[in-house]
């Protein structure tokens, strides 16, 4: 009975261990995508500057949309 758990358990952790692997290859995926946007952004801030203002303007709004109806599900 005990050499089953072990084995259950070691059964577990190579779950785990993968399920790791899989989470930090998906954070590395996030973090070139995440610099990406970064340095494009900071491009156009350069380049275009109304164009950023205007794009600020939406994701804000966006935003705003956003938490309203988080706020409207978390009330019901």
């Amino acid at each position: 009975m005990a050499l089953w758990g072990v084995e259950a358990a070691a059964r577990r952790v190579a779950e785990l261990e993968e399920e790791l692997r899989g989470l930090a290859e998906e954070l590395s995926r996030c973090q070139a995508d995440k610099e990406f946007v970064r340095s494009l952004w900071k491009h156009l801030e350069v380049s275009s500057p109304d164009l950023m203002q205007a794009v600020g303007l939406v994701v804000e709004r966006e935003k705003q949309k956003a938490e309203l109806k988080d706020r409207r599900v978390l009330e019901l």
